[in-house]
């Protein structure tokens, strides 16, 4: 059985909500642009993949540059783009398309294979070294722009070769003498492969995600065999001597340590982790399934012990990993943006099983806080990493070394600037989703709806909350709005008539004909929030959020020193207007100093200065410059 329940993609949704529109706006008018020119090499900036690709088709001479996953980039350029073409005419931007689909058809090998490192570097070593030559990682993201750019344009050329490669990949690997059993270091074809399988309606390549899932961290184990055999050597050789050598002991990097459905925490490489739980959710039949129940768990796991309040997840910087539960620092903070992307991937393949309110809530809180952060309001620079508390005068620390105080044009791993690109730009495929008798509202997001169902939604979310929903056609579905926590003293109206709003598992229903006109208001306040007791680095202090958004104290409202602010014990936070429209609390609280002689001085009063503090969303700071910042601030 499949699963019946289904999000609304790209083209059926219109975003009308400035926020996101604007976002959407640029990346598609300039951004896009601009990245396709940095992966031609053209500009201080140096993507290398079209590159690479012009090498491998014969147009250009030269050799291969950049990270052996290099060719993902582009992929996932291409993916944004038929998010782009699927709801805009571009023509620049279509023949742009058009070549890369011609590069990428060039390059296939008679048998389907495509993979411009390997052409051009090894040739003689394909699928020899899975825990670091990404080859299925890159597949996967082709294949996810092959459905992308298909569904945009109906131009069959790039689906032709994705199905190619993917009998390809059905023929290589498997349980047979012939075939090789193994998986890749890197999850990625999972999610893919179902994606393509559901295009073009072939369960071979719904069975050979499930393959891969089932094959991860079978014994005797893979890696180990290969590292073995090859006497360690791989692709990526200095970084594993750096890292540590392949052993039984590190398998959890990849999370081949023990079968997916065995495994019960969330461990090892973040992005890999969540891409494992997404694909899980995608293959799983059901709710008894064991590949739902165990991504759920691991899902769990992440959002009840190793999130961040931000909705970022990977604590550390060794290996881009999980640490431990309850172990969420904040200065140190990897938070990669790739791995918020993902956890919202994986937030969606679990609500195609069985519709889950929280998880929509996840998503909201993950797109604001832990994805938005990673580009700034111009869409031409990059966080990789998101610290939850920043202060320049630590960037010559050298075990701080991976974070950047300001956003980058690029990156030399440059997973997060198109990967942020085909996500902004595919953010309405996450507002609607349709089960047999039911249409869920899971994202408050000003759109309209126009596929199987109909309907016009205009949300806004501020100190009065208000949301109008035009139901023009919903073929005697339930209307499922997700009402989220932070909006209370609910008020509802049908055609102007007053309504209950019976909430059950998160969403309030309506039973509406073609025609109604639903508004729902409510108020909005910021609100002081607290940290379990195990997280220990937040002791004593209190983050502020308002509506979805996670606020943070910058340098450029409050002053140097944030760790000296303290929020006073009485103190309510209070709205303010923001030229900017960018939404901004104040709270009224003090600056506590010392008198001091020394680097360390006997115990004395401190003096206590009134202050303002002010806090603006986390997805803002850095956009007026370098400076500190913090989203915990002491209170009394």
């Amino acid at each position: 059985m499949v699963n019946k329940i289904k999000f609304y993609n790209v083209k059926d949704v219109r975003l009308t909500d400035g926020f996101f529109k604007r976002y959407a706006d640029i990346i598609a008018k300039k951004t896009l642009f601009e990245q396709w020119d940095i992966l031609n090499d053209k500009g201080d900036a140096k993507g290398h993949a079209v590159i690479n690709f012009e090498i491998a088709a014969g147009q250009k001479k030269g050799e291969y540059q950049g990270l052996v996953f290099q060719d993902s980039d582009l992929y996932k350029w291409l993916e944004a783009a038929g998010n782009v073409l699927s709801v805009r005419q571009d023509s620049k931007l279509a023949k742009l398309v058009d070549y890369a689909v011609k590069l990428i058809q060039k390059t296939q090998a008679d048998d389907g294979y495509i993979n411009t490192y390997f052409s051009l570097v090894h040739p003689d070593k394909r699928f020899v070294d899975f825990e670091c030559s990404h080859e299925l990682y890159c597949a996967g993201h082709f294949f996810e722009a092959a459905v992308s750019v298909f569904e945009a344009t109906n131009d069959k050329r790039i689906l032709d070769v994705a199905q190619k490669f993917a009998d390809y990949l059905v023929k290589t690997f498997g349980t047979d003498e012939s075939q090789i059993d193994a998986a890749c270091g890197h999850q990625e074809a999972e999610l893919a492969l179902v994606c393509l399988a559901e295009l073009t309606g072939e369960q071979k390549y719904r069975d050979l995600a499930r393959y891969f899932l089932e094959t991860r961290g079978k014994k005797p184990n893979y890696f180990i065999k290969e590292s073995e055999i090859r006497k360690g050597a791989t692709v990526w050789t200095k970084w594993l001597e750096s890292a540590g050598r392949l052993n039984e002991g590190n398998l959890k990097y990849f999370q081949a340590h023990d079968l997916p459905v065995n495994q019960q925490a969330a461990t090892g490489h973040a992005v890999r982790m969540v891409y494992q739980i997404t694909g899980m959710a995608a293959v799983a039949n059901s709710e008894s399934d064991p590949m739902y129940i165990a991504a759920k768990r691991l899902f769990d796991n992440i959002i009840e012990r190793q999130m961040y309040i931000t909705g970022a997840i990977g604590q550390t910087n060794f290996g881009e990993a999980f640490s431990v539960d309850y172990d969420l620092p904040l200065v140190s903070a990897y938070a990669e943006t790739c791995a918020s992307i993902g956890l919202v991937m994986a937030a969606k393949q679990l609500m195609r099983v069985k519709p889950n309110a929280a998880y929509a809530a996840i998503v909201e809180r993950v797109i604001y806080n832990g994805v938005l952060p990673g580009i700034n309001l111009e869409c031409d620079k990059y966080f990789y990493v998101n610290p939850q508390e920043c202060n320049p005068i630590r960037k010559d620390a050298p075990y701080l070394d991976y974070i950047k105080y300001e956003r980058q044009p690029w990156h030399g791993c440059a997973c997060c600037p198109p990967n942020l690109s085909r996500f902004l730009t595919s953010v309405q495929e996450y507002i609607y989703m349709r089960s047999e008798d039911a249409l869920y509202v899971n994202l408050l997001i000003s759109s309209e709806l126009d596929g199987q169902d109909k309907l016009k939604m205009k949300c806004k979310i501020a100190k009065n909350a208000a949301i109008k929903i035009t139901a023009d056609k919903l073929n005697g579905a339930m209307l499922k709005v997700r009402i989220p926590e932070y909006i209370e003293k609910l008020k509802a109206m049908v055609n102007d008539t007053p309504t209950g709003v019976d909430i059950s598992d998160g969403y309030a229903s309506f039973d509406l004909k073609d025609g109604d006109d639903l508004v729902i208001k409510g108020f909005v306040k910021p609100i002081f929030v607290r940290a379990d007791e195990k997280l220990n680095y937040c002791a004593g202090r209190v983050a502020v959020t308002f509506g979805p958004y996670v606020m943070c104290a910058e340098e450029c409202d409050n002053g140097a020193n944030l760790h000296n602010l303290v929020i006073k014990k009485t103190a309510k936070p209070i709205v303010v207007d923001n030229k900017n429209n960018i939404p901004a609390i104040n709270v009224a609280g003090y600056r506590q100093s010392y008198r001091k002689s020394t680097l360390y001085f006997k115990e004395d009063n401190p003096t206590k200065e009134d202050t303002k503090i002010t806090f603006v969303p986390y997805y803002y700071w850095n956009n007026r410059g370098a400076g500190e910042m913090s989203v915990w601030i002491r209170k009394d």
